[in-house]
């Protein structure tokens, strides 16, 4: 009987000390680093005239995942490069806005822990400054415009964009919004 009590002792010991190990560790839950990207947004262009492309410093980036969840809006350093963590894996909104340079805005699909994405912007036109336009009322602007960029409008034009992405839900990677 010594013995069989001395068995059952052993085991709710062990059990217990398997329960413990087990609690101890923090559970992996939905949201973790597992299905999130490092992601690096080398930002580049080339002027017409030049041989080689220049890193664009001072860009604005929005990242956007596909569902409107996650944001961030990092600005490019000295060598053009832009980070974000933690961005979710799936499709995600990539936008780059910079001064004298055309707006780029795709789709990509992000499936790996740390991922580097290189985009080329194109320059605006080089021509002479056009001088500001008197507003008119109900006037449309069309187009590119040279004026500085008001960020709240470029950050709901953006949601618009990522709502009808969303509706959407073509198949391809890298989809162009322009």
């Amino acid at each position: 009987m010594a013995r069989k009590s001395g068995k059952i002792i052993l085991l709710v010991s062990l059990g217990l000390i398997i329960l413990l190990i087990i609690v101890a560790r923090p559970p992996a839950t939905e949201g973790t680093t597992q299905n999130r990207a490092k992601l690096r947004i080398m930002i580049s262009g080339q002027r017409s005239g030049s041989h080689q492309s220049e890193p664009i410093d001072g860009a604005d980036v929005l990242v956007m995942s596909n569902d409107g969840g996650f944001q961030a809006t990092p600005t490019t350093d000295s060598q053009g490069t832009a980070n974000a963590v933690d961005v979710p894996f799936g499709k995600t909104l990539i936008q780059v806005t910079a001064q004298g340079w055309i707006t780029d805005g795709h789709s990509y699909d992000l499936n790996q822990k740390e991922q580097t994405i290189a985009i080329k912007l194109k320059p605006s036109q080089e021509a002479a400054p056009t001088p500001t336009p008197t507003p008119t009322p109900n006037a449309r602007i069309a187009g590119v415009s040279n004026q500085p960029v008001n960020r709240t409008a470029l950050r709901t034009r953006l949601q618009r964009v990522a709502r009808l992405v969303r509706r959407a839900k073509k198949g391809s990677s890298a989809q162009s919004f322009r």
